[in-house]
């Protein structure tokens, strides 16, 4: 009878898709993310790519509906990419951890302090340590906004002020660091980079622009922020409950979640749980939360795709759940 059900509104669903209405769809997407297209060919092609996607998440939500997803599925900035396009633009370079062992020490902590039985739930953002959600563009520089806002959050632990940092300082300068520019990079060597120089440009200043330019870090009327990194800290690998205690004692921390699975591409809303995720970490951002929804423990993160993506910018990922997509297996720490 289920799959009845299901085969109904899956034809619904193709006749839909093929209405008046799935055009109207397309055009408020263009207008919506401010896509526009050099030719004909490309705005039909990029148009057939919508709606295989939109087909796809529709589809999809049909399962959420019914139980069987504990997340949703939407439109969204990417929905004119294939999925090989959208891995092109968010990818790191390689696992942080072999960077790590080669170029850095990143003290394993065991003695992590904090009473976890005390917190069912705990979001950095309610005592003011997160800055707000940035886009990184088609820039593929997760790896700078991850550790950028790693460091702002660090920053307002310690000072009380909270700094939007330069994330484009890194994309145009950090080369000498295993970063590359717009093809990925490390959040360590990043953070290495500001180490070495001490300080990082505030954004207002030398801001954001999803591109790789010429190096400014010199140029006078750029205001700079001391910075003094002491260390790089890492909980122990893949156990989440003291990823968990971590997280409440240092403050938020950098994460690479696991080989970008075409689902997460789509994310909408709930808790992204995705079993084909592959073992290669490939994606940075900053775990800042938790929490549990009906019975289901997840982790809040925030990302770099802008607000108009997922939950006003942020995804909850499961928790608990054999560290899906790898999500406690490269977190690290930066105490300053």
């Amino acid at each position: 009878m289920f799959l009845g059900v299901l085969f109904v509104l899956g034809n619904l669903l193709n006749n839909y898709l093929n209405s008046f209405e799935s055009i109207e769809s397309w055009n408020k997407f263009k207008v919506e993310y401010n896509k526009s297209y050099t030719t004909y060919e490309e705005e039909l092609k990029r148009q057939e790519i919508f709606m295989d996607n939109l087909r796809t998440s529709l589809k999809h939500n049909l399962k959420h509906a019914a139980g069987l997803s504990t997340f949703k599925m939407g439109i969204n900035q990417f929905s004119d990419m294939t999925y090989a396009e959208f891995l092109k633009i968010n990818t790191e370079l390689a696992s942080t951890e072999q960077y790590i062992k080669k170029n850095y020490n990143a003290t394993v902590v065991h003695d992590i302090r904090s009473k976890i039985t005390n917190y069912t739930s705990f979001d950095w953002r309610e005592r003011g340590a997160v800055t707000s959600v940035k886009n990184q563009g088609d820039c593929g520089c997760c790896y700078a906004f991850a550790a950028i806002s790693a460091l702002e959050s660090n920053i307002f632990l310690k000072t009380g002020k909270l700094l939007d940092l330069s994330e484009q300082e890194i994309v145009d300068c950090a080369h000498g660091y295993f970063t590359a520019g717009c093809y990925g990079g490390y959040e360590i060597g990043a953070l290495n980079y500001i180490q070495n120089n001490g300080e990082i440009s505030i954004e207002a200043d030398y801001p954001y622009v999803a591109l790789q330019e010429k190096c400014k870090r010199s140029v006078k009327n750029i205001s700079k922020v001391s910075v003094s990194i002491k260390q790089f800290l890492q909980p122990p690998k893949e156990d989440e409950h003291e990823l968990t205690r971590a997280l409440i004692e240092y403050g938020p921390i950098m994460v690479s979640i696991d080989h970008l699975h075409e689902s997460f591409m789509r994310y909408s809303s709930g808790i992204y749980y995705e079993a084909d995720c592959k073992k290669q970490n490939s994606h940075a951002a900053l775990l800042i939360g938790f929490g549990s929804e009906a019975g289901e423990d997840y982790w809040i993160v925030k990302n770099s795709f802008g607000e108009q993506w997922g939950e006003r910018g942020y995804f909850r990922i499961s928790r608990n759940k054999n560290n899906n997509c790898e999500i406690a297996s490269e977190a690290y720490i930066i105490e300053v």
